[in-house]
């Protein structure tokens, strides 16, 4: 039996549903979880496919606080950017300390939300669809996912990635960050440019 098998099996055992909140909320929602760092245009096109109003959830754990070259900025940060779309249909962002499935159902039902959708590119697609095959109906969830597929080269938005414009941050490319981010002044890219330069 290979290691990884041999953990998952241990997790399978030692997983307690009780250890989660079990009623469902009355909002429904759907749920972006990842490091999303910076939130860029292509981020918010993820949008489109939402059922439900959308719950931001930024994934920030030891081990995304440790690769500072990926995850320059802290939550608050994050926040204001995400906020800066100022797109209605995001009603909370908030903060994860693991893309645990179960985890984030009984957290977003402690914030009063019912997460009914989770919306994931393909990169993250089979980890999370197992995840959800085998936990949510232990805790009475009926969460689904929507897959996204996105081309990195492509010319639209579907090609902005967070590396693109954390590039372009180092770069000084303050018009390219602006394109490829929204609602962007020079005041926050300086912020931004500062948290990167830091990281020397």
């Amino acid at each position: 039996m290979k290691f990884e098998n041999y953990l998952e099996d241990l997790m399978l055992e030692a997983f307690d549903p009780r250890e989660f909140n079990m009623m469902p909320a009355e909002k429904k929602v759907s749920v972006i979880v990842g490091r999303f760092n910076p939130w860029t245009r292509g981020h918010n096109s993820i949008i489109d496919e939402a059922k439900y109003p959308v719950v931001i959830g930024l994934v920030k754990s030891s081990k995304t606080s440790m690769d500072k070259e990926r995850n320059p900025f802290d939550f608050e940060l994050q926040k204001e950017i995400i906020e800066r779309a100022n797109d209605p249909r995001i009603v909370d962002v908030v903060k994860f300390s693991s893309a645990n499935i179960p985890q984030i159902i009984s957290d977003l039902r402690d914030m009063g939300y019912e997460p009914k959708q989770l919306l994931a590119g393909t990169d993250r697609a089979k980890a999370y669809q197992e995840q959800i095959d085998r936990y949510p109906p232990k805790i009475n969830s009926d969460l689904k996912l929507k897959v996204l597929t996105r081309d990195e080269d492509a010319s639209d938005v579907s090609g902005i990635s967070a590396t693109k414009v954390r590039n372009a941050i180092k770069n000084g490319d303050y018009n390219s960050v602006r394109n490829m981010m929204m609602n962007i002044d020079e005041e926050l890219f300086e912020i931004m440019r500062r948290e990167m330069i830091m990281l020397k």
